[in-house]
Protein backbone atom coordinates (compact mmCIF):
# COMPACT_ATOMS: atom_id res chain seq x y z
CA UNK A 1 0.00 0.00 0.00
CA UNK A 2 2.91 2.59 0.80
CA UNK A 3 4.92 1.41 -2.41
CA UNK A 4 1.65 1.99 -4.78
CA UNK A 5 1.48 5.45 -2.75
CA UNK A 6 4.76 6.49 -3.00
CA UNK A 7 4.42 6.23 -6.93
CA UNK A 8 1.01 7.83 -7.51
CA UNK A 9 3.63 11.08 -5.54
CA UNK A 10 6.16 10.34 -8.01
CA UNK A 11 3.20 9.97 -11.11
CA UNK A 12 1.98 13.74 -9.63
CA UNK A 13 4.89 15.31 -9.07
CA UNK A 14 8.51 15.88 -10.29
CA UNK A 15 11.12 14.57 -8.29
CA UNK A 16 12.86 18.20 -7.68
CA UNK A 17 14.99 20.26 -5.01
CA UNK A 18 11.70 21.55 -3.44
CA UNK A 19 9.90 17.88 -3.55
CA UNK A 20 12.74 16.43 -1.58
CA UNK A 21 13.03 19.06 0.93
CA UNK A 22 9.23 19.13 1.67
CA UNK A 23 8.17 15.61 1.07
CA UNK A 24 6.08 14.88 4.01
CA UNK A 25 4.20 18.20 2.89
CA UNK A 26 3.59 17.01 -0.81
CA UNK A 27 2.62 13.79 0.36
CA UNK A 28 0.21 14.59 2.71
CA UNK A 29 -0.92 17.53 0.14
CA UNK A 30 -1.78 14.56 -2.24
CA UNK A 31 -3.61 12.27 -0.10
CA UNK A 32 -5.73 15.19 1.23
CA UNK A 33 -6.36 16.04 -2.62
CA UNK A 34 -7.19 12.09 -3.10
CA UNK A 35 -9.61 12.46 -0.23
CA UNK A 36 -11.22 15.45 -1.20
CA UNK A 37 -12.11 13.63 -4.42
CA UNK A 38 -13.91 10.01 -2.90
CA UNK A 39 -16.02 12.53 -0.71
CA UNK A 40 -17.13 14.47 -3.82
CA UNK A 41 -17.75 11.19 -5.92
CA UNK A 42 -19.38 9.79 -2.96
CA UNK A 43 -21.94 12.67 -3.37
CA UNK A 44 -22.54 13.16 -6.38
CA UNK A 45 -25.15 15.37 -6.72
CA UNK A 46 -28.18 16.35 -5.15
CA UNK A 47 -31.61 18.07 -5.78
CA UNK A 48 -31.74 21.67 -5.47
CA UNK A 49 -34.97 23.50 -3.89
CA UNK A 50 -35.96 26.96 -2.61
CA UNK A 51 -35.28 26.26 0.77
CA UNK A 52 -32.68 27.62 3.29
CA UNK A 53 -30.99 24.38 3.71
CA UNK A 54 -30.73 23.74 0.21
CA UNK A 55 -29.10 27.54 -0.62
CA UNK A 56 -26.24 26.92 1.96
CA UNK A 57 -25.82 23.55 -0.11
CA UNK A 58 -25.46 25.11 -2.77
CA UNK A 59 -23.04 27.64 -2.07
CA UNK A 60 -20.89 25.76 0.51
CA UNK A 61 -20.26 23.12 -2.11
CA UNK A 62 -19.31 26.00 -4.65
CA UNK A 63 -16.98 27.39 -2.06
CA UNK A 64 -15.55 23.71 -1.27
CA UNK A 65 -15.00 23.27 -5.33
CA UNK A 66 -13.43 26.64 -6.03
CA UNK A 67 -11.37 25.14 -3.17
CA UNK A 68 -10.21 22.39 -4.28
CA UNK A 69 -9.56 23.45 -7.55
CA UNK A 70 -7.43 25.57 -6.45
CA UNK A 71 -5.29 23.64 -3.78
CA UNK A 72 -4.51 21.37 -7.23
CA UNK A 73 -2.89 24.72 -8.38
CA UNK A 74 -1.18 25.12 -4.88
CA UNK A 75 0.40 21.53 -4.84
CA UNK A 76 1.65 21.94 -8.65
CA UNK A 77 3.01 25.72 -7.85
CA UNK A 78 4.52 24.96 -4.98
CA UNK A 79 6.48 21.46 -6.27
CA UNK A 80 8.03 24.29 -9.56
CA UNK A 81 9.57 26.27 -6.34
CA UNK A 82 6.97 29.24 -6.25
CA UNK A 83 5.73 29.45 -2.55
CA UNK A 84 5.58 33.21 -3.23
CA UNK A 85 2.50 32.65 -5.74
CA UNK A 86 1.86 30.00 -3.53
CA UNK A 87 1.29 32.50 -0.78
CA UNK A 88 -1.39 34.25 -2.89
CA UNK A 89 -3.29 31.25 -3.72
CA UNK A 90 -3.38 30.19 -0.26
CA UNK A 91 -5.18 33.33 0.98
CA UNK A 92 -7.80 32.61 -1.30
CA UNK A 93 -8.84 29.42 0.34
CA UNK A 94 -8.82 31.43 3.56
CA UNK A 95 -11.01 33.71 1.88
CA UNK A 96 -13.33 31.17 0.88
CA UNK A 97 -13.65 29.27 4.51
CA UNK A 98 -14.01 32.97 6.07
CA UNK A 99 -17.03 33.37 3.42
CA UNK A 100 -18.18 30.41 4.60
CA UNK A 101 -18.24 30.59 8.39
CA UNK A 102 -19.84 34.10 8.11
CA UNK A 103 -22.73 32.95 6.30
CA UNK A 104 -23.15 30.02 8.49
CA UNK A 105 -23.15 32.53 11.60
CA UNK A 106 -26.67 34.11 10.27
CA UNK A 107 -27.90 31.74 6.93
CA UNK A 108 -31.15 33.54 6.60
CA UNK A 109 -29.74 36.60 6.24
CA UNK A 110 -25.92 35.84 4.85
CA UNK A 111 -27.53 33.49 2.17
CA UNK A 112 -29.48 35.72 0.90
CA UNK A 113 -26.83 38.73 0.35
CA UNK A 114 -24.24 36.50 -0.74
CA UNK A 115 -26.38 34.75 -3.55
CA UNK A 116 -27.77 38.07 -4.60
CA UNK A 117 -24.86 40.68 -4.44
CA UNK A 118 -24.03 40.10 -8.73
CA UNK A 119 -27.46 41.34 -8.85
CA UNK A 120 -26.40 44.44 -6.94
CA UNK A 121 -23.00 44.61 -8.32
CA UNK A 122 -24.86 44.74 -11.71
CA UNK A 123 -27.17 47.85 -10.32
CA UNK A 124 -23.72 49.23 -8.99
CA UNK A 125 -22.03 49.22 -12.70
CA UNK A 126 -25.41 49.91 -14.47
CA UNK A 127 -25.44 53.60 -12.27
CA UNK A 128 -21.77 54.06 -13.14
CA UNK A 129 -22.23 53.68 -17.27
CA UNK A 130 -25.47 56.21 -16.70
CA UNK A 131 -23.40 58.77 -15.39
CA UNK A 132 -22.22 61.58 -18.21
CA UNK A 133 -18.67 61.62 -16.98
CA UNK A 134 -18.16 57.87 -16.73
CA UNK A 135 -14.66 56.33 -16.48
CA UNK A 136 -15.85 53.18 -17.95
CA UNK A 137 -13.85 51.24 -20.63
CA UNK A 138 -16.58 52.32 -23.23
CA UNK A 139 -17.17 48.49 -24.29
CA UNK A 140 -17.94 47.54 -20.80
CA UNK A 141 -20.48 51.03 -20.72
CA UNK A 142 -22.37 49.52 -24.10
CA UNK A 143 -22.88 46.62 -22.53
CA UNK A 144 -24.31 47.50 -19.05
CA UNK A 145 -26.30 49.87 -21.16
CA UNK A 146 -28.11 47.98 -23.25
CA UNK A 147 -28.92 45.32 -20.57
CA UNK A 148 -30.06 47.84 -18.45
CA UNK A 149 -33.79 46.47 -18.42
CA UNK A 150 -32.84 43.11 -17.53
CA UNK A 151 -30.74 44.87 -14.85
CA UNK A 152 -33.68 46.78 -13.24
CA UNK A 153 -35.88 44.04 -13.26
CA UNK A 154 -33.62 41.74 -11.21
CA UNK A 155 -32.71 44.39 -8.84
CA UNK A 156 -36.55 45.57 -8.09
CA UNK A 157 -36.99 42.06 -7.13
CA UNK A 158 -34.57 42.24 -4.08
CA UNK A 159 -34.28 45.38 -3.42
CA UNK A 160 -36.76 45.72 -0.54
CA UNK A 161 -34.00 43.45 0.92
CA UNK A 162 -31.71 45.82 1.03
CA UNK A 163 -33.94 49.48 0.92
CA UNK A 164 -36.38 49.64 3.45
CA UNK A 165 -39.35 51.39 3.31
CA UNK A 166 -38.64 55.43 3.86
CA UNK A 167 -34.82 54.65 3.74
CA UNK A 168 -32.70 56.59 1.37
CA UNK A 169 -31.62 54.24 -1.46
CA UNK A 170 -28.07 55.82 -1.87
CA UNK A 171 -27.51 55.41 1.79
CA UNK A 172 -28.51 51.70 2.31
CA UNK A 173 -26.43 50.43 -0.61
CA UNK A 174 -23.35 52.81 -0.01
CA UNK A 175 -22.04 49.96 2.51
CA UNK A 176 -22.26 47.28 -0.10
CA UNK A 177 -20.35 48.62 -3.01
CA UNK A 178 -16.64 48.35 -3.32
CA UNK A 179 -16.93 44.17 -3.16
CA UNK A 180 -18.77 43.72 0.15
CA UNK A 181 -21.03 41.38 -0.33
CA UNK A 182 -21.88 41.06 3.57
CA UNK A 183 -21.63 45.21 4.06
CA UNK A 184 -19.01 45.35 5.97
CA UNK A 185 -14.81 44.35 5.05
CA UNK A 186 -12.92 41.04 5.86
CA UNK A 187 -11.34 41.90 9.04
CA UNK A 188 -14.69 42.69 10.49
CA UNK A 189 -16.13 39.50 8.89
CA UNK A 190 -12.91 37.83 10.94
CA UNK A 191 -13.12 39.65 14.33
CA UNK A 192 -17.86 38.35 14.19
CA UNK A 193 -16.54 34.68 13.13
CA UNK A 194 -13.62 34.63 15.50
CA UNK A 195 -10.87 34.09 13.10
CA UNK A 196 -8.99 37.52 14.15
CA UNK A 197 -5.94 35.46 14.69
CA UNK A 198 -6.31 33.70 11.29
CA UNK A 199 -6.79 36.42 9.51
CA UNK A 200 -4.07 38.56 10.64
CA UNK A 201 -2.08 35.28 9.98
CA UNK A 202 -3.35 34.55 6.51
CA UNK A 203 -5.01 37.10 4.94
CA UNK A 204 -2.64 39.39 6.18
CA UNK A 205 0.92 38.08 5.68
CA UNK A 206 0.23 36.32 2.31
CA UNK A 207 -1.89 39.73 1.38
CA UNK A 208 2.01 40.93 0.54
CA UNK A 209 2.16 38.72 -1.83
CA UNK A 210 -1.14 39.70 -3.59
CA UNK A 211 -0.55 43.76 -3.50
CA UNK A 212 2.81 45.34 -4.07
CA UNK A 213 4.86 45.16 -0.37
CA UNK A 214 8.27 45.77 0.09
CA UNK A 215 8.06 42.32 2.25
CA UNK A 216 6.49 40.79 -0.70
CA UNK A 217 8.70 41.71 -3.03
CA UNK A 218 11.95 40.95 -1.74
CA UNK A 219 10.65 37.21 -1.66
CA UNK A 220 11.54 37.18 -5.81
CA UNK A 221 14.88 38.77 -5.56
CA UNK A 222 18.90 37.70 -4.61
CA UNK A 223 20.24 40.78 -3.01
CA UNK A 224 23.68 41.80 -1.56
CA UNK A 225 24.96 45.13 -1.06
CA UNK A 226 26.16 45.74 -4.33
CA UNK A 227 23.51 43.44 -6.05
CA UNK A 228 20.32 42.40 -6.94
CA UNK A 229 19.11 39.59 -9.09
CA UNK A 230 16.25 37.83 -9.96
CA UNK A 231 15.35 34.78 -7.64
CA UNK A 232 14.85 32.44 -10.89
CA UNK A 233 15.91 28.53 -9.33
CA UNK A 234 13.03 26.34 -8.10
CA UNK A 235 13.38 26.88 -3.76
CA UNK A 236 11.24 26.00 -0.90
CA UNK A 237 11.14 29.54 0.18
CA UNK A 238 7.84 30.37 1.26
CA UNK A 239 6.20 26.87 0.03
CA UNK A 240 6.39 26.59 3.81
CA UNK A 241 4.22 28.03 5.23
CA UNK A 242 2.13 27.96 2.35
CA UNK A 243 1.54 24.45 2.11
CA UNK A 244 0.36 23.18 4.93
CA UNK A 245 -1.85 26.38 5.32
CA UNK A 246 -3.86 25.50 2.02
CA UNK A 247 -3.96 21.89 3.77
CA UNK A 248 -5.74 22.93 6.83
CA UNK A 249 -7.94 25.47 5.28
CA UNK A 250 -9.19 23.32 2.33
CA UNK A 251 -9.98 20.47 5.27
CA UNK A 252 -11.81 22.90 7.35
CA UNK A 253 -13.85 24.02 4.41
CA UNK A 254 -14.25 19.99 3.40
CA UNK A 255 -15.54 19.83 6.74
CA UNK A 256 -18.46 22.08 6.72
CA UNK A 257 -19.56 20.87 3.35
CA UNK A 258 -19.36 17.13 4.75
CA UNK A 259 -21.60 18.10 7.96
CA UNK A 260 -23.96 19.76 5.63
CA UNK A 261 -24.24 16.58 3.48
CA UNK A 262 -24.07 14.47 6.68
CA UNK A 263 -21.14 12.62 5.42
CA UNK A 264 -19.48 11.03 7.92
CA UNK A 265 -15.88 12.20 7.32
CA UNK A 266 -15.33 13.93 10.43
CA UNK A 267 -12.63 11.67 11.94
CA UNK A 268 -10.86 11.49 8.64
CA UNK A 269 -10.88 14.94 8.35
CA UNK A 270 -9.54 15.11 11.87
CA UNK A 271 -6.54 13.08 11.29
CA UNK A 272 -5.32 14.89 8.53
CA UNK A 273 -5.34 18.25 10.70
CA UNK A 274 -3.60 16.42 13.50
CA UNK A 275 -0.83 15.53 10.66
CA UNK A 276 -0.41 18.97 9.23
CA UNK A 277 0.36 20.23 12.83
CA UNK A 278 2.79 17.48 13.77
CA UNK A 279 4.47 18.04 10.40
CA UNK A 280 4.72 21.52 10.98
CA UNK A 281 6.07 21.03 14.31
CA UNK A 282 9.06 18.96 13.41
CA UNK A 283 9.57 21.23 9.93
CA UNK A 284 9.81 23.89 12.82
CA UNK A 285 11.99 22.28 15.12
CA UNK A 286 14.29 21.21 12.32
CA UNK A 287 14.72 25.06 10.90
CA UNK A 288 15.19 26.27 14.56
CA UNK A 289 17.85 23.48 14.58
CA UNK A 290 19.74 24.46 11.92
CA UNK A 291 19.74 28.22 12.62
CA UNK A 292 21.46 27.18 15.94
Amino acid sequence: MQKNMNQAQNDFYQDNIVYRELKPFFELGKEVFDFSNQCIDELKSWKMNESLGSHLQNVVTRLCFSSLKTFRSILFVCNKGHGQDAMNLTRTIFDNYLTLKYIQKNPTDNIYKFMNYLVLENKFRLDQAKQPNSKMWPDVKKLYLERETEILEKYNKIKGFYVKEGKNEDVALKKFKSGRWAGIDRRRMATDTGLEVDYDYVFHIHSCFVHPHPFGLKNFCEESELELQFAAKPSAERVFPALPVAVRYLLLILKEWAELFQLDKGTQIETFLNEVIKLETEHINKMELCNE
